[in-house]
């Protein structure tokens, strides 16, 4: 009798302290909430954000913000202080790295419906209207050799290098922003993403990874996946809490390359160039997945948010790129979904479209790049002021003709190319 009633307390002591190890790992990360899935975070707490899947719709749920850059790992290093600076907004980061059109309408979706919930307005940025040209056209890119030793340099800081980059264009600096802001009051003032063509013929619903569809939906029955994860628990509530080191907000998700993987050495010894296509890819054949893409993920949002000004962005990827299309026979194609795709967005008064892939000066320098497409974050940060002066803005189809022509002319003479 007496073994009998010694198992049941053994048994019952263990059950008991069980569950309060769940309800305690429970707790801490519901009041932590690391993933930001119930609140905003908590004062002085070192969070760490480093897990786009998981922790982005939180951001979007609960983060004060009145603009978003999403996309491709062409946005991770952005810095939103710039976009401060430049544009006056405050804006959060929530790109996923190899995003597909898709997974950009996933996240667009959370974000409209917190704005929609909270109608958030917590600066008194503006957006500008387009510049007032002062010109029929963009002004052609410059390719001097000089222009090319004036971007690269990666030794220097990331203010002078990115002033090395604005003095290469200096007809595209001289474009005057507005003062007049645009949308002003809209909750959701402005949205940034890169125009991948790349991913653009991609099925309509595919996505760069299955989303954790607890932190994404409304079902709170779910959300055991969350609060009792053990690695929830310790990688981002403990490690936290042992060896502090909190994620700077304004440049979260940015890539772990330092200055000295941008060097063209690098680049080239890790590339693998594709196998050559010997018939040309039918000038045509990539728009009907586009247009897909366009209707499904991308047009359903310009058109529920008019008051939101959408900014869209050729990335520059490296000359290396070009050289791929090239092989692979589709140079053709890629220029005309390049075109189609552009006059589709100017159809909307609230987009802006930015070409950055005939930057001469930048594409075709390696040093810039720590692969064929991962560009420096003085590049970005080029971008970002771009946004605010309207410099390499595509406002007409002669921009677009005089973009389109640069990049010909630049592939063309690309001393690679040339064999």
């Amino acid at each position: 009798m007496n073994n009998k009633h010694s198992a049941v307390k053994y048994i019952r002591t263990f059950l008991l302290s069980a569950l309060a190890v769940l309800v305690f790992v429970a707790a801490s990360v519901i009041v932590v909430d690391p993933f930001f899935h119930y609140h905003k975070p908590l004062e002085n707490f070192p969070y760490v954000v480093d897990n786009q899947l998981s922790q982005n719709p939180g951001m979007a749920k609960h983060f004060e913000y009145d603009s978003v850059i999403i996309g491709s790992s062409m946005t991770v290093n952005f810095d939103t202080d710039d976009f401060r600076e430049h544009l006056g907004l405050n804006t959060i980061k929530l790109c996923y790295s190899g995003a597909y059109p898709k997974d950009d309408a996933n996240i667009m979706e959370v974000v409209q419906e917190s704005v929609r919930r909270t109608g958030q307005d917590v600066t008194d940025g503006t957006v500008p209207m387009s510049p007032q040209r002062s010109d029929t056209g963009d002004s052609p890119p410059v390719t001097s050799v000089e222009a090319k030793e004036v971007v690269s340099g990666s030794a220097e800081s990331a203010a002078d290098s990115t002033r090395n980059i604005r003095a290469a264009y200096p007809d595209e600096g001289k474009r005057n922003r507005s003062a007049e802001p645009v949308h002003n009051g809209a909750a959701l003032k402005a949205v940034f993403l890169p125009m991948d063509l790349p991913v653009m013929t991609g099925d309509v619903d595919e996505v760069k990874y299955p989303r954790p569809e607890y932190l994404y939906d409304t079902n709170p029955f779910n959300d055991v996946k969350y609060v009792l994860n053990k690695d929830v628990f310790l990688q981002y509530v403990v490690r936290p809490v042992l060896n502090p080191n909190p994620t700077d907000l304004s440049y979260v998700y940015a890539s772990w390359w330092t200055d000295e993987y941008y060097n063209a050495e690098a680049v080239l010894s890790a590339h693998a160039f594709p196998e050559a296509v010997n018939e040309p890819l039918p000038k045509d054949a990539l728009i009907e997945r586009t247009q897909a893409n366009l209707e499904a993920n991308i047009d359903p949002f310009i058109e529920a948010n008019p008051e939101t000004t959408f900014y869209f962005f050729y990335p520059p990827y490296s000359i290396l790129y070009w050289e791929n299309v090239c092989i692979e026979n589709r140079f053709e194609a890629v220029l005309y979904q390049t075109e189609y795709v552009t006059k589709h967005l100017l159809q909307y008064d609230n987009v802006r479209v930015f070409f950055f892939q005939d930057m001469e000066a930048v594409v075709t320098d390696l040093n810039n790049y720590a692969d064929y497409s991962h560009y420096h974050p003085r590049v970005n940060a080029y971008m970002t002021e771009c946004f605010a002066t309207g410099a390499h803005e595509i406002t007409s189809e002669d921009d677009l003709a005089n973009h389109v022509n640069a990049v010909r002319e630049m592939v063309a003479s690309y001393e690679r190319l040339q064999r």
